[in-house]
Formats: structure tokens, C-alpha cells, sequence
């Protein structure tokens, strides 16, 4: 019965256009089951929601994409321990005025009962009025919870530089 449940769910989806894929995803499960693989669907949909929201500056459809105990630890900050601190961080940088566009390319997801491990390179730019936009590149670890509900939301965030990741590099095939 639950075989035919599972079935029909990712039929479903699959007609429905939910299902995504990528080239350069390398996933990892700790199983082979079909229901873990079928879980990695929200999460590239977390993803994705978080990029809209952050480029137009929603913190209201940010709030629901973190965890209440989130952590965001981002270069040259202290740790940011709550939905609270973060959503005030992000808010703080838009009303300075700050407009920005991120890409990210993921390079592992690695699925553990209740949790998902994510690895991605990123690319910020930030327009400038009087001169060249910042650009700025790097890795990211995201650690995804799911929650009492059953959805699945950011909990551990936090980027850094590597060298081997220039925003030269974003416009060129990896």
C-alpha cells in the first residue's frame, strides 16, 4: 500500500513540473529509498524562494523559511543565533538602501533523516550608483531542518571565501 501511495505521489509531481534536476548536483543519500531522494524537492524550492525574497527584500516570506533557532554566520560578523537576529540583519542592510542579486550553483546535498546538508557556490552583486557594482564569491554550507510541522527550513547558514571561487567564474561553464 505504501509502494502504491509513494507511486502515485511522485507521478503526480512529475506531471505536475515539480521535479527538478541539475548537472552539476552530485547528491549523496545515506539510503536508497526513493522517499529520501523525493525529500530533496523542497529543498531546492527553499532555495529558490529564499533568492526571490531576498532580491525583492521580503523578510515576511523570508521569516518562513528559517528554523525559530536559526544560525547565519557570514564573513566578518558575529553569529546571528535566532529567525529574529537574522530577519533584522537582512532588513537592516535594505533599508541602507542596499539592492542585491544572488546566484547559487549547489554542488553536493547530503540527505540524514531530519536534516540536509547542502554545499553551493555563490555570486553576490550589489549595483552601485556612482561606480562599479561590488561583486563577491564564495561557498556556502546550509544545513536544513525539518521541523515539528513536517516543513523542511534553513537552520544552519554560513558563507565564506574560497579561491577557487571567483565571480569571474559565474558566467562560465564549471
Amino acid at each position: 500500500m505504501k509502494a502504491i501511495a509513494l507511486s502515485f505521489v511522485i507521478g503526480a509531481l512529475l506531471m505536475s513540473g515539480v521535479w527538478w534536476t541539475s548537472n552539476s548536483l552530485n547528491e549523496t543519500f545515506n539510503s536508497e529509498s526513493s522517499l529520501e531522494k523525493f525529500a530533496m524537492v523542497p529543498i531546492s524550492n527553499i532555495s529558490d524562494n529564499w533568492r526571490s525574497a531576498y532580491e525583492a527584500g521580503d523578510f515576511e516570506a523570508m521569516s518562513d523559511l528559517y528554523e525559530a533557532d536559526a544560525w547565519l554566520m557570514t564573513r566578518d560578523r558575529p553569529a546571528l543565533k535566532n529567525r529574529d537576529e537574522i530577519l533584522a540583519y537582512f532588513k537592516n542592510a535594505r533599508q541602507s538602501g542596499v539592492k542585491a542579486s544572488i546566484e547559487f550553483e549547489v554542488e553536493d546535498r547530503v540527505f540524514a533523516k531530519e536534516y540536509v546538508f547542502q554545499t553551493a557556490m555563490w555570486w553576490l552583486e550589489i549595483p552601485q550608483k556612482d561606480g562599479e557594482n561590488i561583486r563577491d564569491a564564495g561557498r556556502s554550507l546550509v544545513i536544513f531542518k525539518r521541523s515539528d510541522d513536517g516543513k523542511w527550513r534553513i537552520w544552519r547558514d554560513i558563507d565564506n571565501h574560497t579561491p577557487d571561487v571567483t565571480f569571474e567564474m559565474k558566467n562560465n561553464d564549471l
